[in-house]
């Protein structure tokens, strides 16, 4: 119905555009508005739930990437199997209790956790995804940073200085 609402209107256009058609009637033209609102309405809707889809898509990939951060994150301090559900309280007992990670990054955790949970029954509103996503941000740049400066902590006790006559050299 669509389809055929935006093809008869084009084709009216073009025809008078290259001078096939002359004049439109009255009841052609009321014909061609009542369509063409019809049609907007229907783009706006099908936007609308295109939207939907791409917010609800995103925070499943976003729940995914912090459990994966956090599990990466986890096993840096020697914790190498953990269940979903211990997870959170693990992170919290590992790295906000011990000052490792400052405690509002476990509020911005539980926002995300609780969008998930809304997303799974259905229940979740563009506002919690955005907040959900706004706190992601810093949550995911700080474990990331913390992955690097502990990597990086690794690397620099593997270093051994060798001096081999006047000069001096490191193998890692």
């Amino acid at each position: 119905k669509y389809v055929d609402i935006l093809k008869n209107n084009v084709k009216v256009r073009k025809d008078l555009e290259h001078g096939t058609k002359k004049e439109v009637t009255g009841k052609e033209l009321d014909k061609m508005i009542k369509d063409s609102k019809d049609f907007m309405k229907r783009v706006e809707k099908l936007f609308d739930q295109i939207q939907e889809m791409f917010n609800k898509k995103n925070v499943l990939h976003l729940y995914d990437e912090i459990m994966t951060i956090i599990r990466d994150v986890l096993k840096l301090e020697g914790i190498n199997k953990v269940q979903d559900e211990e997870l959170i309280k693990i992170f919290e007992d590992e790295l906000i209790s011990t000052a490792k990670v400052p405690a509002k990054f476990l509020r911005d955790l539980n926002e995300i956790i609780e969008a998930k949970r809304k997303y799974d029954q259905g229940k979740i509103t563009k506002t919690e995804i955005d907040k959900a996503r706004k706190g992601s941000v810093g949550l995911i740049k700080f474990l990331i940073e913390y992955i690097q400066r502990k990597r990086g902590q690794e690397l620099e006790r593997a270093k051994i200085m060798v001096k081999h006559g006047s000069k001096f050299g490191e193998v890692t």
